[in-house]
């Protein structure tokens, strides 16, 4: 899990000594809103389509977010 990704999950309320299972499922999650978050950015049709490639890339570092 990313950096940002256990800050966010402490800023949540989630306790720091959470179980490797909610380890888990918390990864799963921050994964799968970061990757709606790069779709949106992706299905731009207009000019600005590469703005949205590029901007979809960045979350994905930002938040250490694999393919």
């Amino acid at each position: 899990m990313n950096e940002r990704i256990k800050e966010l999950v402490l800023q949540a309320g989630f306790s720091e000594t959470y179980g490797l299972q909610e380890k888990e499922r918390l990864s799963i999650l921050a994964g799968l809103i970061v990757q709606e978050c790069v779709d949106i950015c992706n299905l731009t049709t207009d000019r600005t389509y590469l703005n949205g490639i590029i901007a979809g890339d960045k979350i994905k570092k930002h938040f250490g977010v694999d393919e």
